[in-house]
Formats: structure tokens, C-alpha cells, sequence
């Protein structure tokens, strides 16, 4: 071979490495779009694939790809293992939530004395969700990627891997009720959580597991505390169920069955003697009177949409439910009352007198995000009717009692309290808005009372004052998130009192308070405000709430990137991959790969 030839060959080569080099890196880019780990083929061997966590391998070219499971948690360790989070810090996370926390809302019990480690070994998943929610009152910097951590790991470990324990379950439910705001009400994911945790209880009830079987209550009997632990958590997985139904006027996902009640016997048996078995079981009498009363009367779902509740039969079956529900409120020993519960008692009234403002009962006139009309004509009212002037009057009162019960907690309970308290607030005050302050047609306008509308907008204002203080110059993300809804919802009332002042007529439109659940305004919302109401209140360009805007976030709000891993909160972290690949991208917009 000439010299000339040995070199063209080289070339050659070198040429060939180059073309293998381009397609490997092609290869590579396309597996990253794919949210695949990166693995030679060289790799991939059984003991790999036992070591790898939800690793795809490639078989035998006779046999499919098949996703591997291992005994092994196929997520990240939590937070603390991986050095995220100090033990110190995790100590004081974990003894807020059950000191602070969870009185407000006792779906988990602790084991005493208090351990974050014992929790940290038995219920993994619970932990995280505990680290998370304790962070939004005490490190509320750290809540949303605490939360996104927790997440997805009960995502994962339950919709991926398929597994079922009342770890998940627990974890769950606290995510559901401690749930961290979006910016967008259709972006609300509790929907998803609850019926997770819900599948996963049925599921468990016909595993055919002893441990899982919930027996009959027996006074006789001590329970162990697994036992009491799953009476625990299915019954709290069912008033969840069933709150979230009733709010959002749909079906439940789980229904009622004996296994409630003897959940309830259990928990109200001598075995347990905490005081927070004792509210739940309160609240689950309750939620069970509620549940029965509203399908008894014919409200509050698409199943009865439509009934007409003007007739006296119907009025007569509304008034034993409600007398049936005030019954439960006079026999509950005081003890186990607790403000949270007693908001969703004036809830359950609320829902009873509700179908009386109409003919025909229009449950969607008040389900989330809730739609205000500012005329009377395009409501479904029926202000003729003769039960329109009671049901308004109860309506009213009961609204203003939950309002009041709202105002009793100080700013730093606030701070603590579920996103569940703050939604049943928004409850009354839409009632209040709706019939006080757009309660008349533009003709009769100038006849409603100056001072009735004058006093619905300085009780908001109240609420705004309280939610302003409880957010601590925007500290504290739930606070925050609800006085900017309620601020927009205020400014619109006082534009509408401003028309009634000056004789100008309302404009027609639907209002709907819980879409936009940004902080700051769109700039449509800036725009649609009538420039008398800027004169009057003046706010400063770069200021809401009084406190500077943060800079740099025209987009995704004034808190952290939802998307973003808890990881990249941490400089000394590493780089993700694989399945946290998988789940960064999943909860972000254009997930799925380009060709």
C-alpha cells in the first residue's frame, strides 16, 4: 500500500469515528427528550438492572422491553438523606406540623414521644409530605420545591410502580388538604391526589390482606396500632372524598359504606384516647349528615340538576336536613369543635339554604371558581318567589358567621392553616357579593341600601386586613395568594358601588374570582379597572399589598418556579436523572419530544 493510500485510509477512519461520535451524541439528545436514562449497551447486565432504580432494559431480541421494579424505592432518598435539609431543620419541620399543624385538620396521628426518625424509617412518604407542608408557615421559601419533591413520589411509587399502602395514603391526604396554590384554577391537582389515595383504599379493602381488613368494633377489643392507623386514614380518606364532592358539587369517589362506621367505632373506642381521634370522627358525623341530607333533598350534583326544591315537600325535606345537621352541632361536646370544624358546619348550612334562592336549583351558580353575575337578570334567582326573602336572610346571616369565625384566627394561624379553610371563606363571601352587592337589576338599583352594601364591602375589607397581616409581605404564599384574589374581587365591588353613587348604570358581566390565581394583576385587570377607582386608592406603579414587586418574574408569579426540583435549590446538589428527569418534565408544558 503507498503512502498516499494509507493516508486516504486514515482520513478515512477518522472521518468514520467522527460520523459515530455525531450519531452518539444525536442518540443521546433524542434519549434526553425521551426522559431515558443514558446506559451502553455494555451496561446493561442483571446486576445493573437490579441496581439501577426504574430502569428500562433491553432483553433479548425474542423478548419485549420490559420496565423493572426492584424492592427498593425506585425515588431519590428524602430531602434529609440526601443533605438537602438539616437534621436540625427537619426536627423543627416535623414537631411544627403536629404541634401547629395538625390540630386544625387531625388525619394522622404522631407516636409518641415525637420522632422524625422513626417517621422517616416507617412512613417515607408521609415524611416528605410533612417536611413540605410544615415548610409553607416556617420556611415558605422552601414549600414549593418540598412540595414538588413530595409529589412526585407519591406519584411515582403509586401511579408508576403501582404500589398501595396507607403510607401513600396518609402522604396524600396531607398534600390534598395542605395543598400548595397554582397559579391557574385549572391547574389545581388535589382533584388527582384524593382520587389516588381513594383508588388505593379500595384497593386495599379487596386485597384480601388481614392487615387491611377494618373489623367489627368490638369495646372489648384493643385494637394494635396498625389497626387504628388504617381506620385512621380510610375514614379520613373518606371525609376528603366527600368534602371536596360537595364543594365542587360532583360526585364523590369514595362512597360511604359500614366500613366508615366502624372506622368510627374504632377511633371512638378506648383504644384511642387522643383528642384528635375525637375530632375526626366528630367531622366525619358531620360530612355523613351532610352527604345524606344533600342527596335526600336533590342537591348538589349533575346527577340532580334541575330539581325543583319551590314546592312545600321539598321545603319541608330541606328543613329536617338542616334540623338534623344543628342537631349534630348542639349534642357535640365542645372539646372536640375546633374553628376549622365549625367553618365546615356554617359550610353545610350554607349548602342546605342555598337551593332556596331558587326555583330550580342552579347548583353550578356556585361552584369553583364561582361565577357573579353583576346584573339580577342573568342570575337564576327567583327574587319573586315567596322562600327567596328567608333563604336570602339565612343565606346572609350564615355567611357573615363564617366570616367572623374566619377573623378569629391571628395572622400567625393564618400561616398554618390548610388551603381548604381559605376556599370555604371564598364560599361565603361570593354568597355575600352576590347578594348584597349585585342583588338588585340596573332599574332598581337606586332602592338598595346604601348602608347594607357599604357593610358587605367593609366585612371584606376586614378579611383583607387579616389576610394582608398573615402575609408578611408576601411571605407566606396561601395568605398572600387569597387577599390578591380577594383584592381584585373588592376593587370590582367598589367599582360597582362608584356606579350606583354617580347614577351610572352596572356593566353586564360574569365575574369569576378564583380563575386568576396570580398575585400580581394581568394587565387586562389593570386596564378593566375604571380609572376613579385608581384615583381614589391610589397604588403605587411597582407596589401591591404595600411591598416591592420582586423583580424578574413576569410570568410564573411571585413565588419559585413549580416546575422546578428541589435539587436546583441547592448548589451542592447533583444532577438529576433518569425518573426525576421523567417528573421534572412531566408537571411542565410541551413535555412530550419533538421530531
Amino acid at each position: 500500500m503507498s503512502a498516499s493510500e494509507g493516508a486516504a485510509e486514515a482520513r478515512l477512519n477518522r472521518t468514520c469515528e467522527k460520523l459515530e461520535e455525531v450519531q452518539r451524541a444525536v442518540a443521546t439528545g433524542r434519549q434526553r427528550d425521551l426522559c431515558i436514562p443514558i446506559t451502553s449497551e455494555a451496561s446493561i447486565t442483571p446486576a445493573s438492572t437490579l441496581s439501577s432504580t426504574g430502569h428500562i432494559s433491553t432483553t433479548s431480541p425474542d423478548h419485549s422491553t420490559s420496565y423493572e421494579t426492584t424492592s427498593e424505592s425506585p425515588t431519590k432518598a428524602d430531602p434529609v438523606s440526601r443533605g438537602l435539609i438539616e437534621e436540625s431543620l427537619a426536627d423543627e419541620l416535623y414537631t411544627k406540623f403536629f404541634t401547629d399543624m395538625l390540630p386544625h385538620y387531625p388525619l394522622v396521628l404522631p407516636d409518641a414521644p415525637l420522632s422524625w426518625r422513626t417517621l422517616q424509617q416507617d412512613r417515607p412518604a408521609l415524611f416528605r409530605a410533612i417536611l413540605a407542608t410544615s415548610s409553607s408557615s416556617l420556611r415558605p421559601e422552601l414549600w414549593t420545591p418540598l412540595f414538588r419533591d413530595a409529589e412526585r413520589h407519591v406519584m411515582e411509587e403509586a401511579m408508576i410502580h403501582g404500589r398501595k399502602s396507607v403510607d401513600l395514603i396518609q402522604a396524600a391526604l396531607v398534600l390534598v388538604t395542605w395543598s400548595h396554590p397554582p397559579d391557574k384554577f385549572q391547574h389545581l391537582n388535589f382533584g388527582q391526589f384524593i382520587t389516588i389515595a381513594a383508588a388505593m383504599v379500595i384497593d386495599l379493602q379487596s386485597s384480601n390482606d388481614e392487615r387491611y381488613r377494618i373489623p367489627s368494633s368490638d369495646p372489648e377489643v384493643l385494637y394494635t396500632r396498625d389497626y387504628l392507623e388504617t381506620a385512621r386514614a380510610f375514614s379520613a380518606c373518606y371525609v376528603l372524598c366527600s368534602g371536596i364532592a360537595m364543594s365542587f358539587r360532583r360526585p364523590s369517589t369514595l362512597h360511604y359504606g359500614p366500613w366508615v362506621q366502624e372506622c368510627m367505632n374504632i377511633l371512638d373506642s378506648p383504644a384511642s384516647t387522643h383528642i384528635g381521634d375525637r375530632c375526626l370522627v366528630a367531622w366525619i358525623r358531620l360530612q355523613r349528615l351532610a352527604e345524606e341530607s344533600l342527596g335526600i333533598a336533590r342537591i348538589g350534583s349533575d346527577e340532580n340538576a334541575g330539581s325543583n326544591h319551590s314546592d312545600q315537600r321539598a321545603r319541608l325535606i330541606l328543613q329536617g336536613c338542616l334540623e338534623r345537621v344543628k342537631d349534630w352541632r348542639r349534642n357535640l361536646p365542645e372539646e372536640a369543635m375546633t374553628l376549622p370544624l365549625d367553618i365546615h358546619y356554617h359550610v353545610i348550612l350554607l349548602n342546605l339554604y342555598e337551593p332556596g334562592l331558587y326555583r330550580n336549583h342552579e347548583f353550578r351558580d356556585f361552584r369553583p371558581p364561582y361565577a357573579i353575575n353583576t346584573l339580577l337578570s342573568a342570575n337564576a334567582f327567583a327574587p319573586d318567589s315567596p322562600q327567596y326573602v328567608d333563604a336570602r336572610i339565612e343565606c346572609l346571616g350564615v355567611a357573615r358567621n363564617l366570616i367572623q369565625l374566619f377573623l378569629q384566627f391571628s395572622p400567625e394561624t393564618l400561616q398554618q392553616l390548610p388551603v381548604i379553610v381559605f376556599t370555604r371563606l371564598m364560599y361565603a363571601v361570593v354568597m355575600i357579593i352576590k347578594l348584597e352587592v349585585f342583588d338588585k337589576s340596573t332599574t332598581d338599583r337606586a332602592t338598595v341600601s346604601e348602608a347594607e352594601r357599604s357593610s358587605a364591602l367593609d366585612l371584606i375589607s376586614l378579611v383583607l386586613e387579616k389576610l394582608k397581616s398573615a402575609s408578611d409581605n408576601r411571605r407566606f404564599i396561601i395568605p398572600t395568594t387569597f387577599h390578591a384574589v380577594l383584592r381584585r374581587l373588592h376593587s370590582r365591588c367598589v367599582e360597582s358601588y362608584w356606579r350606583l353613587a354617580m347614577g351610572l348604570n352596572e356593566i353586564n358581566e360574569t365575574i369569576k374570582p378564583l380563575m386568576n390565581l396570580q398575585v400580581q394583576d394581568s394587565s387586562k385587570e389593570k386596564q378593566d379597572m375604571h380609572p376613579d377607582i385608581h384615583q381614589e386608592r391610589p397604588i403605587p406603579q411597582q407596589q401591591v399589598l404595600g411591598v416591592e414587586y420582586l423583580p424578574q418574574q413576569p410570568e410564573h408569579g411571585l413565588f419559585l418556579d413549580p416546575a422546578m426540583s428541589l435539587d436546583d435549590c441547592f448548589s451542592d446538589a447533583a444532577a438529576n436523572a433518569g425518573v426525576e428527569v421523567l417528573w421534572n418534565n412531566f408537571f411542565t408544558e410541551g413535555f412530550l419530544p419533538t421530531v
